[in-house]
């Protein structure tokens, strides 16, 4: 059939072909770049969604290594860093620009932004009721050295004036003080009830020797000064048991809430950028 064309026939027909794979050639070359370019774009913004959530895990595992230094140390500078960096992450606003075109993460991020508060409120709490304890044992460490003070004026004066039996009653009345104070501070470290129950017990060693030595006691400066470590010891237990009851509440926030909520963050956060 070519062979019937003439010689300009089969140019302009050459031509045509050319121009037709060409436009053929430039249509893919602009559905590819298109297509590239839309990659890049959503490359560039999974990018950012990736950097932004890595930056929400660095946040908060800085925020729980600050939360651990705290219950090591008690400071006010590792509390200030649990706060600091748990700010990084629910102040941030760049959430709804970069999560923009994907809602469902989003969403998540957002949920996890809440769960980060929490865990920020919850350590608020447990540094209240640290704090709590320290003042409660400063009083404790007040009370017992008043009480071991006036036992002692009790001994020294009872053996001066040769009244062995006072000065004996009294002598065993400071040994279980200071075993009830030795194992207070024992609780303090390892929070086991055991230490705590000793506590009790000594202390309520110490009262019953008080109450023996008021029974034989006649010397009226020696019999007001029984009758304050008496009331000293009360006040000792009743002091023992406010921090028992506020140790409780901060392992119970440490238990519950801040070893249970960090974790699950931190992976819920990994499962984003995954």
């Amino acid at each position: 059939m070519l062979d019937n064309l003439s010689i300009s026939k089969r140019i302009w027909g050459g031509y045509a072909t050319m121009v037709l794979l060409l436009v053929g050639i430039a249509s893919f070359g602009y559905y590819a770049v298109s297509n590239l370019g839309q990659s890049l774009r959503e490359y560039r913004q999974t990018s950012a969604q990736t950097v932004l959530a890595n930056e929400y895990i660095e946040d908060l595992f800085q925020a729980r290594i600050g939360s651990l230094k705290f219950r090591v140390n008690q400071s006010d500078a590792s509390s200030a860093e649990v706060h600091e960096n748990i700010a990084g992450i629910t102040n941030d606003e760049r959430l709804q620009e970069t999560f923009e075109n994907s809602p469902e993460l989003k969403s998540e991020i957002l949920a996890l932004k809440g769960d980060a508060g929490s865990y920020a409120e919850a350590f608020g709490r447990l540094v209240e009721f640290q704090r709590q304890i320290e003042r409660l044992n400063e009083q404790l460490a007040e009370v017992g050295l008043s009480t071991r003070m006036m036992l002692t004026e009790i001994m020294e004066t009872a053996f001066a004036d040769g009244d062995i039996e006072a000065a004996f009653y009294a002598g065993v009345a400071q040994q279980e003080l200071m075993l009830g104070r030795l194992y207070m501070e024992r609780f303090l470290r390892d929070n086991d009830p055991a230490s705590f129950a000793l506590v009790g017990q000594y202390l309520s060693s110490t009262a019953d020797q008080m109450t023996i030595l008021l029974d034989n006691l006649e010397n009226p400066q020696r019999r007001n000064l029984a009758n304050n470590v008496i009331s000293n010891e009360i006040l000792f237990l009743e002091l023992a048991a406010d921090v028992q009851t506020a140790i409780t509440r901060r392992n119970a926030i440490t238990d519950n809430e801040l070893d249970r909520i960090g974790p699950d963050v931190q992976a819920r956060f990994e499962n984003v950028i995954d």
